[in-house]
């Protein structure tokens, strides 16, 4: 099935009990899942109708008995079971089997990434489902998906903008989309993004971006950071995503000096945190920077900051500020 039929089955009401999506172009695979879910399940239902598995966390007898479960106050459940390739034999044939009769209140959506489709359970699946590959785009064919996904936003692109957009943000599809995101923020009240805006975000987003933050705040240079945190604001990026990489750096910190007290040396800690040879160098002057006792009160603090977000009344840049400032120079007071 082409995606462009599924949109348009989809549209219409006119869905399978069982889709497989599978392929590179990870963007579109999860656009296409948020599609049938925004489809079927209403928020309010969600906590009943909607289930995320992964196939590395459950057993082919789990998969079938969510599958096979009755929706609370709608008429369909979604289930998304992920990573598929990675279900051992006897989940395979048990999902084989359910494909058989699949349940009809239900709509099944199994993923993976790349297969070899001369393997016996991916050539039986394609048989048994509606299935869908998703490769990566031509480049020539990304100009006409940047004028789809804006107009889907509400706005028009010129020409110029959809080419500037594309040389500053590359091939692929979640980078642009990002950009996208932070474009429509940025241009509200404005019918037609044009290549003066595309210049000022992007250009500005490629230089202030979670990574120059990291660096900033490992330096502890305050007055930067606030500088960044609100040049990132500005142009769209939302503050809890911004505290929650806060947290991931931060966790790494913890983990470089605990694995430097364990007597590690460089070359395995670069190894065992997932940090280029590169860079390893950097992040440990930065794990320096800090003492564990302020790594352990930056994480408090951190999490404070996350709550005041989703549930306060203070303004994001305010609740923003006094984070690096409690993050950087409390400790010094």
């Amino acid at each position: 099935m082409k995606y462009e039929t599924f949109l348009k089955n989809l549209a219409a009401g006119k869905t399978a009990p069982i889709y497989f999506f599978f392929g590179e172009e990870n963007f579109l695979l999860e656009e296409a899942i948020n599609k049938i879910l925004n489809k079927y399940v209403t928020p309010g239902t969600a906590h009943f109708n909607r289930d995320i598995l992964y196939a590395e966390e459950v057993t082919g007898a789990q998969i079938v008995n969510i599958a096979t479960s009755y929706p609370m106050m709608a008429e369909y459940r979604v289930v998304v079971v992920k990573n598929i390739e990675r279900l051992n034999s006897e989940a395979r044939e048990m999902v084989l089997r359910y494909c058989e009769r699949p349940a009809l209140q239900t709509r099944l959506v199994l993923t993976a990434g790349r297969i070899d489709r001369g393997k016996k359970f991916f050539n039986n699946l394609m048989k048994k489902t509606e299935w869908i590959e998703f490769r990566p785009l031509y480049e020539n064919r990304i100009p006409m998906w940047i004028i789809n996904f804006v107009k889907q936003k509400g706005k028009q692109i010129t020409p110029r903008a959809v080419q500037l957009l594309q040389a500053k943000s590359g091939n692929s599809l979640r980078d642009i989309a990002n950009e996208i995101n932070k474009l429509i923020h940025f241009t509200r009240g404005k019918e037609i993004i044009d290549e003066k805006d595309v210049e000022m975000v992007v250009g500005v987003s490629r230089k202030y971006n979670i990574f120059e933050l990291w660096d900033v705040i490992g330096t502890r240079n305050f007055d930067q950071a606030i500088t960044v945190t609100r040049q990132m604001l500005e142009i769209g990026e939302s503050p809890i995503y911004i505290v929650s990489m806060l947290t991931t750096y931060f966790v790494r910190l913890w983990k470089i000096k605990t694995l430097l007290k364990a007597g590690k040396n460089k070359n395995e800690i670069a190894e065992l945190c997932n940090i280029h040879f590169y860079f390893i160098s950097k992040y440990l002057q930065q794990a320096a920077a800090f003492s564990e006792k302020e790594i352990e009160t930056n994480f408090e603090i951190l999490l404070e900051a996350d709550v005041n977000l989703k549930t306060s009344y203070q303004k994001p840049h305010l609740v923003m500020d006094l984070l690096m400032y409690r993050l950087l120079k409390h400790h010094n007071n």
